[in-house]
């Protein structure tokens, strides 16, 4: 049986995660330094949109500055302003969790069902391929201004 309570709070855990992920990402917010811009877009896997996540924009080569980034609601991703990206060319990397049932603890024998069949819970699971977050082979020029680049992620290579 799922306790409720759990659920109600391993889902207020993973907002606050992802908020505090974004707070990071974001930096200090400061307004000297190198110039920053603002960047904005769609972000969809498969052709869906990705519902909530986080995109990352990591400075890449002879980039210079702090990583941005915005949070992912409905598709839709816009860095806020004054603490987008620094100008040149970044790495950028997505992350989307969305929870799922698994079953965890098989009993005696090892069954899939009956009172030995575990125990159904509900977790938070990474949904996007590792080629665009931890292994990202994605990459964007950030150019002076407001800049707009959408992201179609596909689950197969």
């Amino acid at each position: 049986m799922i306790d409720r309570a759990a659920v109600w709070l391993r889902r207020c855990f993973c907002a606050w995660m992802s908020a505090t992920s974004i707070m990071i990402v974001s930096g200090c917010g400061a307004k000297s330094g190198p110039e920053r811009a603002n960047v904005s877009g769609e972000v969809t896997l498969d052709g869906q949109p990705v519902e909530k996540g986080v995109i990352a924009f990591v400075p890449d080569g002879a980039t210079q500055g702090p990583t941005a980034g915005a949070a992912i609601l409905g598709g839709k991703y816009a860095t806020p302003p004054g603490s987008g990206p620094v100008l040149g060319t970044h790495r950028v990397e997505i992350t989307a969790h969305r929870m799922a049932m698994v079953v965890e603890g098989a009993g005696i024998g090892g069954g899939g069902v009956g009172p030995s069949g575990g125990v159904a819970m509900e977790k938070s699971q990474m949904y996007v391929p590792t080629q665009y977050n931890k292994n990202s082979t994605l990459t964007f020029e950030v150019k002076s201004g407001k800049n707009v680049q959408d992201f179609p992620l596909k689950s197969a290579p």
